[in-house]
């Protein structure tokens, strides 16, 4: 990845819990592209993050999408993109997950790590 992806692969990684609130709105998260900057916003760093944090399981990366922010800049100029999702206003959560069960799914899942973690570390 460039620079700018990388910066915008941060962006979202430090935002991504806001994911968790509301399956049809992941707006929470924002990625501010300076003013002087050529780069033009992908979605690379949207799947790589995905793909490199498996513990984000029930986020349906292809329903997501950038767009610009309302307001489209900053006070400074730089441009503002948010994640909408693609239709407007449908889940990008997978079939199944819901804000109300999500957490003991992820609970079950940190469970079943701690589990094999216990195996293997104690395998010679």
């Amino acid at each position: 990845m460039t620079a700018d992806e990388q910066a915008v692969y941060d962006a979202i990684l430090d935002q991504i819990e806001e994911l968790a609130k509301d399956a049809t709105d992941p707006s929470g998260v924002k990625v501010t592209i300076p003013k002087d900057s050529s780069y033009s916003i992908s979605t690379k760093p949207v799947f790589a993050v995905f793909r490199d944090h498996p513990e984000y399981f029930w986020i349906d990366a292809s329903k997501l999408s950038w767009a610009e922010s309302v307001p489209a800049t900053d006070s400074e100029g730089n441009t503002i993109y948010e994640l909408p999702t693609f239709p407007t206003g449908t889940s990008f959560f997978y079939a199944g997950f819901t804000v109300e069960n999500l957490p003991q799914y992820r609970a079950d899942l940190e469970a079943k790590v701690a589990e094999i973690k216990k195996i293997y570390l104690l395998q010679p």
